[in-house]
């Protein structure tokens, strides 16, 4: 139900839960007279408390600035930090000459080299052992 506001001569304000309507006057609580309704500009509101949001304005960067704008940040962060490492991978491959890579880490760094043959054939040795492990039945 939409609230309605009324101002009595006796200076009171007040606002009023009714049915739809019109309601030109209602009585005043505290003089008991007739106060004229207060148009207070268009459309309606919906009451809120303390720990509410405040209304909507129609702005959703404004209305929803919880969760989709933390996700977001930390999306286009991730995002740049994957293109960093891209970058670098590829100009150790370049630099190296190989595809390969070796990656070497420690608590606030990850390091690249290129990695010869040698790297590539001992890859692919690990990779057939584990097919073959995947292949046997299981015990």
């Amino acid at each position: 139900m939409p609230k309605y506001s009324f101002e009595c001569s006796c200076g009171l304000s007040f606002t009023r839960t009714l049915k739809m309507g019109e309601y030109p006057v209602q009585e005043c609580p505290k003089c008991r007279e007739a106060a004229p309704r207060v148009f207070e500009g268009f459309g309606f509101a919906f009451a809120q408390g303390a720990s509410q949001a405040p209304a909507n304005s129609g702005v959703s960067k404004h209305d929803y600035p919880t969760a989709d704008q933390a996700v977001g940040a930390s999306a286009d962060k991730r995002w740049a930090e994957y293109q960093d490492r891209e970058r670098v991978k590829t100009q150790v491959r370049e630099k190296g000459g190989s595809r390969a890579l070796i990656r070497k880490h420690g608590a606030n760094y990850i390091e690249y080299q290129a990695g010869g043959q040698q790297v590539i054939d001992g890859r692919k040795k690990v990779r057939d052992e584990l097919m073959e492990v995947l292949k046997r039945p299981p015990a």
